[in-house]
């Protein structure tokens, strides 16, 4: 406040509106200054509260849930990048945002959720949105590279491995469990699609949730009700990073 109060002062000494001779820098007078020295000044004071100008936003990154392998061939990689650039802003991201969701993402967003209290999946879900939907981030900011480095590629690379080769899903199960049996083998692991309404996808419509295991071993899932008690429509499918491919057949269960 003073130095906007100083600032007043030396404009209106440099415009010829009155005296300023009651305001003083450090141990001079005001008046014991030239203009040119004043200017000097007032450009200092102007660029520092330019400087105090931070202005604030709430964090916006995806109204979907995030995970391994998205992002690849274009899908969903505006909402990965913007998970990228809110990690890094919070400091827990130190590399370029590529818009591929690879394990550097996971492990940077483990660590915030965390430190925020939702667990560790490494999986930007419903808990996750509600904390970074609810802070404050920089408007405008650009991200910056801290550190040259081509990890980010390497992030890739490890994701670009065989695609899955299946030729044939089936799942069973009743209530909250189901299983599936698999013909074939899928790298990336699968993703289980359940929703209130018939043909639940990956990405996912507004209306279905999905739950994903990275291990091409796993046969098994756990199922809840996130739209109200009822019946739900599931179906497992070969996750190829970003999209499905092998869909399974389609069961009907209460939850």
């Amino acid at each position: 406040m003073k130095k906007i109060i100083l600032g007043f002062a030396i404009v209106s000494f440099l415009c010829g509106y009155g005296s300023v001779s009651a305001y003083s820098i450090g141990d001079r007078d005001i008046s014991s200054y030239s203009i040119d020295e004043l200017r000097a000044i007032l450009t200092q004071i102007q660029k520092k509260i330019e400087g105090m100008k931070v202005v604030e936003k709430g964090c916006f990154v995806s109204e979907s849930d995030l995970s391994l392998g998205d992002g690849e061939a274009g899908v969903m990689s505006a909402d990965v990048k913007r998970l990228q650039d809110f990690l890094r802003e919070k400091k827990f991201f130190d590399y370029k945002s590529t818009g591929y969701f690879g394990k550097l993402t996971s492990a940077a967003l483990v660590t915030y959720q965390k430190s925020v209290g939702v667990g560790g999946t490494g999986v930007f879900d419903s808990a996750t949105r509600l904390k970074v939907h609810a802070s404050s981030c920089t408007a405008g900011k650009e991200y910056a590279v801290t550190t040259e480095v081509k990890k980010p590629t390497i992030e890739k690379k490890q994701y670009e491995v065989q695609k899955g080769s299946v030729s044939s899903l089936g799942i069973s199960g009743s209530e909250s469990s189901v299983t599936w049996t698999v013909g074939g083998y899928s790298s990336q692991g699968f993703k289980v699609v359940w929703s209130k309404t018939s043909g639940a996808t990956y990405p996912t419509r507004s209306t279905d949730k999905y739950y994903y295991t990275s291990n091409p071993g796993d046969r098994s899932a756990n199922l809840d009700a996130f739209n109200g008690s009822g019946t739900y429509y599931v179906r497992v499918c070969e996750y190829l990073g970003g999209r499905c491919g092998f869909y399974s057949n389609e069961i009907k269960v209460s939850l």
